[in-house]
């Protein structure tokens, strides 16, 4: 669950075609201010020719979910420097031909574009359908899957997880082999069974205690407990699931040669387990003075317990529980910049850019879900609200702490949150300061005119389209730092605003 400091802000699909279809200058400005590509986006020198590893990269953004953008005649060693490609039909040949051999084939639109002054060869690599994946090559049988920046061919495990999207998820109604209605936790069930007798009228006509249990799922026709049911009821999933736990550590300063401390391992039911983990990041989490409405200082986690305990019970509950999955846990980790939770199975049925919009719900473990609304932690408290608002609580908490907005990554067999610490912000807001966008090549241009210029020669000074100079100098203008001159049947020049006219 390593992330790099190199890993660049989460972009949708939808977000970097339509970038890209008005100027692919800003997402190569993007790829700039990072110092990476990343999970949807790779880049390649291909000054030599074909590059080597071209079929890898296409297949790896074939299996990520909603696909990629594949760029040849960036020079990622040299700042992503645009570089002369000599052969340029011939790659987008290459690409075609590379794209038809994997199965199944993958879909892919090639497009030139122009930037400074080199022409560049963008691939927008279509997602393979969840049903057909993993995309690979049939000569070799080997498939690759995007981690951050980098291609890597699939484990045989992996491969597993993505066959198991094939289907329609069931895993969490399957039957545990070996257990009895013994290993329930016959209390907690009574308590369970009052509750929801009070919010799902219908159950009330079920006055056996077993035959309720098997109408709702804890157990099967045959009385053995559901995945579902021993992970929600169970005295101890872990005699028969011991991987299906929460880990936990803070990482020591990397200066130092203490690698981790505070580190734990939870388990017991996702209830048990979701109350240790709380009690644990209230314990461990670092602190930070706050101030109250009343002018107080008090002491409070550098991250919200109200966005820890959603990401975390979202985790629990949403996790895949599929036997590829069942040797792995999930894993809360603290550094000096900020707080990772990472879990088996990616998103199911919903994308990262839909995630805390209202009515964007989906449910992969549907007998999980339908429990832990009514279900109690050992406190009393419920483990999930089920109407679609914990991300948005997450969001909310996050931004009234002053803290960045939560990233997240969906490689389609793992999903990963992180929130950044205020030191990590800071460092942040320093560096986006220091990053040449396109609307300060735009004013700079400006300012280096003795005249006023319109946009097309602006355009060609500095090797722009006239989209992206347009945007750049509708913001200028809405900053007050430049003005147009011009009008009715004239053309429209600008210049840059002097300093007396701001004064």
């Amino acid at each position: 669950m390593e992330i790099s400091d190199r890993e660049s802000p989460f972009i949708s699909i939808s977000q970097y075609d339509a970038e890209m279809a008005e100027d692919i200058v800003q997402l190569i400005d993007r790829l700039r201010s990072t110092g990476s590509d990343w999970a949807q986006v790779e880049a390649k020198k291909a000054a030599g020719g074909t590059p080597t590893t071209l079929g890898e990269s296409l297949c790896s953004l074939a299996n990520h979910p909603g696909g990629g953008v594949l760029i040849l005649g960036l020079d990622e060693a040299n700042h992503f420097a645009a570089v002369k490609l000599d052969n340029i039909q011939a790659l987008k040949q290459a690409i075609g031909s590379k794209a038809r051999a994997f199965h199944p084939p993958i879909q892919v639109t090639i497009e030139e574009q122009q930037v400074d002054g080199k022409t560049l060869i963008v691939a927008n690599v279509k997602e393979c359908p969840p049903s057909q994946k993993p995309c690979k090559d049939p000569r070799t049988g080997k498939s690759w899957v995007r981690s951050y920046d980098g291609d890597y061919e699939i484990s045989s495990l992996e491969e597993q997880a993505f066959l198991a999207t094939r289907e329609a998820p069931s895993a969490d109604c399957e039957p545990v082999n070996g257990a009895t209605i013994d290993d329930l936790d016959l209390q907690l069930l009574d308590s369970w069974i009052e509750t929801v007798k009070q919010t799902r009228p219908p159950l009330r006509q079920f006055s056996d205690r077993n035959e309720l249990l098997r109408r709702t799922g804890v157990i099967t026709a045959d009385d053995v407990p559901t995945v579902a049911g021993l992970l929600v009821f169970g005295r101890y999933p872990q005699q028969y699931f011991p991987q299906l736990i929460v880990r936990v550590a803070i990482t020591g300063d990397p200066s130092s040669n203490i690698r981790a401390t505070s580190t734990g391992t939870f388990e017991g039911s996702i209830p048990v387990t979701l109350e240790q983990a709380m009690t644990w990041a209230r314990e461990n989490l670092r602190t930070r003075k706050v101030e109250t409405e009343g002018g107080d200082l008090v002491d409070d986690t550098e991250f919200p317990l109200v966005a820890l305990r959603e990401l975390v019970a979202n985790a629990l509950v949403h996790r895949d529980y599929s036997a590829w999955s069942q040797g792995q846990a999930i894993e809360i980790r603290v550094d000096r910049d900020g707080l990772v939770i990472a879990n088996p199975g990616g998103l199911y049925g919903i994308t990262i850019d839909r995630l805390g919009k209202p009515s964007a719900t989906s449910a992969r473990n549907q007998r999980i879900v339908s429990m832990c609304q009514d279900a109690r932690q050992p406190s009393g408290a419920r483990v999930i609200e089920a109407i679609a608002t914990g991300i948005q609580r997450v969001n909310s908490s996050v931004a009234a702490a002053g803290l960045p907005a939560p990233r997240f990554w969906d490689s389609g067999i793992r999903f990963t949150v992180r929130l950044d610490s205020t030191e990590r912000a800071v460092q942040t807001e320093k560096a986006v300061t220091h990053r040449v966008t396109i609307k300060d090549r735009v004013y700079v241009g400006l300012a280096g005119e003795k005249t006023p210029v319109d946009v097309s020669q602006l355009a060609a000074k500095l090797e722009l389209k006239k989209t992206s100079v347009r945007t750049a100098l509708k913001t200028l203008m809405s900053e007050n730092r430049i003005e147009s001159m011009g009008g009715k049947g004239k053309s429209t020049t600008y210049q840059v605003v002097s300093k007396a006219q701001n004064s």
